[in-house]
Order: structure tokens, then C-alpha cells, then sequence
């Protein structure tokens, strides 16, 4: 996946979504994942999932072989954050920004 560098402009919609979960206002990844309404759904020979939203950003759900999963929000700027949970043999969840 090609990076980009976080833009001024973007900064306060990035540290808005961080400052939510940690004040635990929100659930793990903010509303960036939690309200994402697709208007396109792609499910890829590499059986991970795309949607594209009505502005044209996009969240890609990858099925990791280690059995987690990683959830990738990229915005129309190409600004991306990333969240993967992984499923503890004690039956725990853990999410982590990556």
C-alpha cells in the first residue's frame, strides 16, 4: 500500500477521530469505521472486502492467516488509518491502531 504524508488540513480529522477513543467516546476506531456507509461493495479474488463510500473514500477489510483482521479507511486526500483486532485465545479482543 502506498503511504502519503498526512496533510495540515487533515491533521484535526485524524486527532479528532484519537481523541475520541481515548476519552471513550467512541468505539475502537472512531466513526471513521463504525459510521462508514458503502455505496459500493467489491469483494476481491484475495478475498479481502472494499467499499467505497458516496465521496469516493474507501475501507478495505483484510482476513489475516493469523486469523485477525485489518480494517484500512483511506479518505479522499489519500490519508489512511488502519485498525487491526485480533482475537485472543482467551477469548479477549484486542484493536490496535496500525
Amino acid at each position: 500500500m502506498k503511504k502519503k504524508n498526512i496533510g495540515e488540513a487533515s491533521l484535526p480529522i485524524l486527532w479528532s477521530v484519537i481523541k475520541a477513543y481515548v476519552d471513550g467516546k467512541v468505539g475502537a476506531a472512531g466513526s471513521v469505521f463504525d459510521t462508514f456507509e458503502a455505496v459500493r461493495t467489491v469483494f476481491n479474488a484475495d478475498r479481502s472486502i472494499t467499499e467505497t463510500n458516496e465521496k469516493g473514500e474507501t475501507l478495505v477489510t483484510v482476513f489475516n492467516a493469523d486469523g485477525s483482521i485489518t480494517k484500512t479507511f483511506t479518505n479522499v486526500d489519500g490519508v489512511t488509518i488502519a485498525l487491526k483486532t485480533v482475537f485472543n485465545a482467551d477469548g479477549s479482543i484486542e484493536e490496535v491502531f496500525v
